[in-house]
């Protein structure tokens, strides 16, 4: 059974009237799902409370109950009128004396803290809030995970205190909102396990009571406790040049070898970025046995043990880890509930198009991590119009978060030019050997290809994904030797690699963005195959810049016996390749973040602008 807790400030009993509080309280007891309600009672009855909602009440000045039921949460809403005229001293947070504005700062501090999702629910803040009642609330509004209002001041009130414009909503549907709250608060995870938050709720509590805790607990709780600022409490932790991704891999899990791909590639050019603006760059993947740090091209990568990927970043801060003046997720996905803002994340491309997302037992809880975690971002980056366009059609609130950058290709690395070896042709996979960027299609294509063209030479150049793989590329080698290559290169090298092609085919089943393969080929003026998968469909124009084709076998088969034989269709479809690709330089995709980075991140070193 998930708990929800409610706080607010209601007087005597003003929330009998208050018809946003009842719809919520309507839309909970109506869930398909067993729910426990707490609404600690603000200078009321909490017996008449408990009778009048159903829900468990209590003093809000029960510290002991109130920590208790914060351990036992499974979501936080603040809902009704945030005022601070009975705002209590800066002494009192987290203690029985707390009132107004530093009791609702209180229990949200302390919910952040141990990863507990945090709500505004149609909340009314008056334009006359003096100063530290702005500070508090300007502090709330840093950790909740969505901001709702019931009318334009309060709206305007909170964007002046700093909140972003595009994450304060006003609502005029009740009934919209209470089951949009009730089915954020049921689909959101589980907070961190009781035992890791137990030992900083009981801290709190002891404090409470005068009572002695262990030093180094004691340490811990006086300096955020006695800062009474959210905000501060982060800053206190928060090292203003360290601008940390969190990536599902660069290494693998052991930290002993890099993996080499799309994905990798992209997060050297972004560090490139950061750096230029004068970043400490720090990158965190998962890691098994125990943390290490290791270096490769020019990057500070830290493995951290952790379950899964979406464990690594709430491993990370329950180790201690300062917070960064920015966080990057590399794979969108991997934020969560404890990403501190402000935060980006990146969506390489749709990858839930594909059976295992779609099953009944999988789609659900997919597609609510998905929407979990671009709910906990400050923006997500996609390189493609496909991501964008899926979320518009389930949340066009979500959607407005998003920003296109699509890929890039370095037009002065890779550039048209003339083969020197004219007497096979050359057919180019230039990807790892992996089922989703259709490996195994072209391995049952290739040997019909290599047997009815004898002057056909397959290159694949790229790594593989397991035994099966290296095993199967080992076999056509051996089958058509000298007519099928494979080899892997250094990224610097693939440049050479096109230039010795006269097609290249890049035959993707699904999990794809704007490739920065195709991207590469067209900028070398090579005649291009390609699926009509995600964002493909954005580089190529079929029958004017390449061909573009269904993910089958056949499909696949028949557009490159068509190019292999037609050296002049190869010729005009390389040439509106180039002329395509010059509008994805990467000075421009640089330029881009760039301006992106500055609107969240301040850069405390020299600024290069090349």
């Amino acid at each position: 059974m998930k708990c929800v807790l409610i706080i607010g400030l209601w007087k005597d009993e003003s929330w009998r009237t208050d018809s946003w509080l009842r719809a919520l309280m309507n839309a909970l007891q109506e869930a398909p799902e067993s729910l426990k309600v707490v609404m600690p009672a603000y200078t009321c009855d909490p017996t008449t409370c408990e009778a009048d909602l159903r829900v468990v009440s209590f003093p809000h000045t029960d510290i002991d109950r109130l920590l208790t039921a914060v351990e036992t949460a499974d979501g936080v809403l603040l809902a009704g009128d945030l005022i601070d005229a009975d705002t209590s001293g800066p002494g009192t947070f987290l203690t029985s004396q707390h009132r107004g504005l530093v009791y609702v700062a209180g229990v949200s501090w302390l919910a952040a803290q141990v990863g507990i999702p945090i709500l505004l629910y149609a909340v009314g803040v008056a334009p006359d809030i003096g100063e530290t009642g702005r500070r508090l609330l300007s502090d709330v509004c840093e950790v909740a995970w969505r901001i709702t209002v019931r009318d334009a001041i309060s709206r305007q009130v909170l964007i002046d205190l700093g909140a972003p414009s595009e994450r304060v909503e006003v609502v005029t549907d009740i009934r919209r909102l209470a089951a949009e709250a009730l089915e954020l608060l049921v689909s959101a995870p589980s907070p961190w396990p009781p035992g890791d938050r137990r030992q900083v709720l009981e801290s709190v509590r002891r404090r409470s009571r005068g009572e002695s805790i262990t030093p180094v607990v004691a340490r811990w709780v006086e300096d955020e406790v006695s800062r009474l600022s959210i905000r501060a409490a982060a800053s206190a932790r928060r090292d203003p040049s360290l601008v940390r991704v969190i990536a599902p891999q660069f290494f693998d899990l052991s930290g002993q070898r890099v993996i080499f791909g799309g994905a990798e590639r992209y997060l050297i050019e972004l560090t490139g970025v950061l750096r230029d603006l004068g970043a400490d760059v720090e990158v965190v993947q998962m890691a098994t046995g125990s943390e290490w740090e290791r270096s490769a091209f020019g990057l500070r990568v830290v493995g951290i043990p952790a379950a899964n990927f979406f464990e690594i970043e709430p491993a990370l801060y329950r180790a201690g880890a300062s917070r960064p003046a920015l966080t990057v997720h590399l794979a969108f996905w991997t934020a969560g509930r404890v990403t501190p803002p402000p935060s980006i994340g990146i969506s390489h491309g749709v990858f839930w198009d594909q059976a295992y997302y779609q099953s009944p037992e999988h789609a659900r809880y997919h597609r609510d991590r998905i929407l979990e975690a671009i709910e906990a971002l400050d923006v997500l980056v996609s390189v493609d119009a496909n991501t964008v366009n899926w979320l518009r059609t389930v949340s066009v609130r979500l959607a407005e978060k998003c920003l296109r950058i699509p890929n890039f290709v370095d037009l002065r690395q890779y550039r048209p030019s003339a083969r020197d070896d004219d007497r096979n042709v050359v057919v180019l996979y230039p990807r790892r050997l992996v089922t989703d960027r259709g490996f195994w299609l072209m391995a049952e294509v290739i040997p019909y290809l290599v047997q009815d063209h004898p002057d056909l030479v397959v290159e694949l150049v790229g790594d593989h994904a397991g035994e099966a793989e290296r095993q199967e590329a080992e076999r056509l080698m051996a089958r058509f030797p000298g007519r099928v290559r494979w080899w892997t290169v250094p990224f610097d090298e693939m440049p050479d690699v096109y230039r010795t092609a006269d097609i290249v085919v890049l035959p993707t089943l699904y999990a794809e963005g704007t490739s920065l393969a195709c991207l590469e080929a067209m900028a070398c003026g090579k005649a291009v195959v390609a699926t009509r998968v995600g964002g493909l469909p954005e580089l190529i124009i079929d029958e004017y810049n390449g061909l573009l084709v269904e993910p089958t076998a056949p499909a696949v088969r028949g557009a490159l016996e068509r190019l292999i034989g037609d050296p002049a269709l190869r010729t005009r479809l390389g040439r509106r390749a180039v002329e395509t690709a010059r509008a994805f330089d990467i000075v421009d995709w640089r330029a881009r973040w760039r301006n992106l980075l500055r609107t969240f991140w301040a850069p405390t070193g020299p600024t290069v602008l090349a």
